[in-house]
């Protein structure tokens, strides 16, 4: 059998169930229910593929005595210089597009300094070693003048 309804409130027309104080309480009550239920789980695990990965390192202050090392993962070692390799050493042939422009980075030829069809060093002129030496002293005296100019003027 249902339970009966609560009886109306005295002359205002509104039932017990819409005041405040039994919303309270029906709110109180739903909570402790959930709370009986509810349990902590507090015993994490990490899953078996992320367990077997993961470096576990001392703690910062603490000083390591000689031959008590951390020990090293030669998979993972392994992993981590391959991976910062460029990609020409790290594959056969490119991958991608983008990779194709500059796979080949050997000279076709040697760089022989001897023979003047492949070599072009830079050549300075008596103008170039003119105006770059003007361009110090130019910029020597900016650096200086700016100073002096100030404590000049006072």
């Amino acid at each position: 059998m249902a339970a009966p309804a609560p009886p109306a409130a005295s002359g205002s027309g509104t039932t017990l169930l819409t005041t405040p104080v039994f919303r309270d309480m029906i709110h109180t009550e739903t909570i402790k229910k959930e709370l009986r239920l509810h349990t902590l789980y507090d015993n994490y695990n990490l899953t078996p593929t992320v367990a077997h990965r993961i470096v576990v390192t001392n703690k910062p202050n603490e000083k390591l005595e000689d031959g008590k090392g951390e020990v090293e993962d030669d998979e993972y070692i392994n992993i981590l210089t391959t991976s910062r390799l460029p990609p020409s050493q790290h594959y056969s042939t490119p991958q991608t597009t983008s990779q194709q422009y500059g796979w080949d980075t050997k000279p076709l030829i040697d760089h022989r300094r001897l023979d003047k069809r492949f070599y072009h060093p830079k050549v300075e002129t008596e103008i170039t070693k003119m105006y770059g030496a003007a361009m110090i002293m130019k910029g020597d005296s900016k650096k200086g003048a700016g100073g002096k100019g100030k404590e000049e003027g006072k």
